[in-house]
């Protein structure tokens, strides 16, 4: 792991953050106080850095404004914030960030270790997406680069059904319930031929107006279902990393019975 990024303008909670993260990780924690101190930083390090842990209202930047600065540099930000209202969690998960954590939550860096704890687990853990939706599909793999994992991308069923006979170690499969040939049920009766439950976790997109589709893809042998157009990033995030810690699950049981 690099070294971590702090932008907080609070000498107490700043401290406090810098002090937690370097016992944890035993990594630098590149503290800033200001937009100002964090643009030298930027410039000084080249973006070196795991993760950064960004304020939402600074001094000189109280619109959020840093954000759009470290994620630029291809950096994958936390956003602390005290507001909570629907203008600001909007535009902060328009801007790309990988989370956001109430500031004033007594348990705010326990959240933000086993986050960055969890990023360090995705980095080891390839996911396919399955969508016709070229937009759509950009837009998917963006929320899971930002998180750290590793993404392969298929336009349609028989190109996914090729990129996971080529790559065995997929462990999360994220696919559309329309798809070119095959619909979600289908598809997913066909990855099971090859793979589990114990083995490969499988997500589905489903249309808001046939929730029963999403009945259909639990039948056929998929770990859960989000409901498109649009869906909230938190349930996906949510989603993603609960099938994720049942695949791992069972990895750690087989290894500590065979």
């Amino acid at each position: 792991m690099q070294q971590v990024l702090l932008v907080e303008d609070s000498m107490m909670f700043g401290r406090l953050a810098k002090k937690r993260l370097e016992k944890v990780f035993d990594v630098p924690v590149l503290w800033a106080q200001s937009f100002a101190e964090t643009e030298k930083i930027l410039a000084s390090e080249n973006g070196n850095f795991s993760v950064a842990l960004l304020d939402f209202n600074l001094p000189d930047a109280p619109q959020g404004e840093v954000i759009d600065l470290v994620v630029d540099q291809g950096i994958s930000a936390l956003v602390f914030t005290t507001n909570m209202s629907n203008e600001v969690r909007s535009m902060i998960w328009e801007k790309k960030v990988a989370d956001y954590i109430i500031k004033e939550d007594p348990n705010s860096l326990d959240y933000v270790v086993s986050t960055i704890r969890q990023f360090e687990m995705n980095q080891n853990t390839l996911v396919l997406v399955v969508d016709g939706s070229d937009a759509h599909r950009s837009y998917i793999s963006e929320l899971l680069y930002v998180r750290q994992f590793r993404v392969l991308n298929a336009s349609d069923a028989v190109t996914a059904f090729g990129i996971l006979e080529q790559y065995p170690d997929i462990q999360l499969v994220i696919a559309d319930f329309k798809m070119s040939g095959f619909d979600g049920s289908s598809f997913c009766q066909k990855v099971r031929e090859n793979h589990t439950l114990e083995e490969m976790a499988i997500v589905g997109f489903i249309p808001q107006d046939d929730r029963m589709a999403g009945i259909r893809y639990i039948k056929s042998g998929a770990s859960d279902y989000v409901v498109t157009s649009p869906f909230i990033v938190e349930e996906f995030y949510a989603k993603i990393n609960r099938t994720l810690e049942t695949v791992n699950l069972y990895r750690l049981l087989r290894e500590v019975t065979t």
